[in-house]
């Protein structure tokens, strides 16, 4: 279980409810954007029964992944599609069709949910 202040994870939940939105705004594909918009709204929905739900997730099945995810590592991609996305969504073939300056910004996100989680 995480020790981490109430500020901390408002911020963490804050964060990656525009990290979804940022996706769905940067992926082309329509079933992907569904997918995402889906995925967003369990993840809203599981804020407000418990606003610790979605870090302590985090922190169970991603966090481990800190050092690749510091480090930009694409491998990890599958971590979140597996974790994130329930399979259910190629991050893969979404990486490879959007900008680097994009995926600068998605890397940015990931890093804040990692340095959250360390607070």
């Amino acid at each position: 279980m995480l020790n981490i202040s109430s500020n901390n994870i408002n911020l963490f939940n804050i964060k990656l409810i525009e990290f979804f939105d940022f996706l769905e705004k940067v992926v082309n594909d329509v079933y992907a954007k569904k997918t995402i918009k889906k995925n967003a709204n369990k993840i809203k929905l599981g804020i407000k029964l418990n606003s610790n739900i979605i870090i302590n997730i985090f922190y169970e099945k991603i966090y481990n992944y800190k050092n690749e995810i510091n480090n930009e590592n694409e491998s990890v991609l599958e971590i979140f599609q597996i974790n994130l996305f329930d399979n259910k969504l190629d991050l893969k073939n979404i990486w490879k069709t959007i900008n680097e300056s994009d995926r600068e910004t998605i890397w940015k996100y990931l890093q804040i949910f990692v340095l959250l989680c360390e607070q």
